[in-house]
C-alpha cells in the first residue's frame, strides 16, 4: 500500500500548482486541498517554483474569461533559484510570449485581449502570501482587481 507521504511526493509539482491557483482564484478556504497542498510542500523539501503562463490562456479578469499573454520566453526548465516549474493548463509550449512568476519575480507586463483581438498592455504585481505553511501568490491588476483563474 501506498503511503500519504509517497504520493505527494509523486505529485508534488501539481499540488503545488494547485496551491498557487487557490490563491488566484479567491479561494477564502481550501480545506482539503489545502492540507495536501501543505503536505506536497513540506515532503519536498520547501522548493521554489517557477509558474508559466502560456500564450492564449485565459483567466478570469473583470468576470469575463479573458486570453492573455507576456513578454518572456516560455521556459521548459526552472528559473534559478526556483527547483520546480509549473504550467498553468499543464504542459509547456516554445515560444517568446509567455508570462513567467519566479520565486522573486515582483511584476510582470501582459496583454490583456479585448473581445476585438487587440491587446491592452498592463503591469501586474505579484502578492505573495503563506496559506497553511505554503507559499501562494496573486496577481493584482493595477486597479486593484485580482486575477483568477477561469471556472
Amino acid at each position: 500500500m501506498t503511503s500519504l507521504n509517497e504520493i505527494v511526493r509523486q505529485h508534488k509539482v501539481t499540488l503545488l500548482g494547485g496551491a498557487a491557483l487557490l490563491l488566484m482564484t479567491g479561494v477564502a478556504h481550501a480545506g482539503v486541498l489545502a492540507d495536501l497542498g501543505a503536505a506536497a510542500y513540506k515532503a519536498a523539501g520547501s522548493p521554489s517554483y517557477t509558474t508559466v503562463i502560456p500564450q492564449g490562456y485565459r483567466l478570469e479578469i473583470g468576470g469575463k474569461a479573458t486570453p492573455v499573454s507576456g513578454r518572456d520566453s516560455c521556459l521548459t526548465d526552472p528559473a534559478p533559484p526556483s527547483t520546480h516549474l509549473w504550467w498553468m493548463g499543464g504542459h509547456p509550449v516554445s515560444g517568446n510570449q509567455c508570462v513567467v512568476i519566479g520565486p522573486q519575480t515582483t511584476q510582470v507586463v501582459v496583454d490583456v485581449y479585448g473581445p476585438d483581438g487587440s491587446p491592452t498592455v498592463e503591469t501586474w504585481k505579484v502578492v505573495r502570501q503563506e496559506r497553511n505553511g505554503y507559499p501562494v501568490f496573486g496577481l493584482q491588476r493595477e486597479n486593484g482587481e485580482y486575477i483568477a483563474a477561469t471556472k
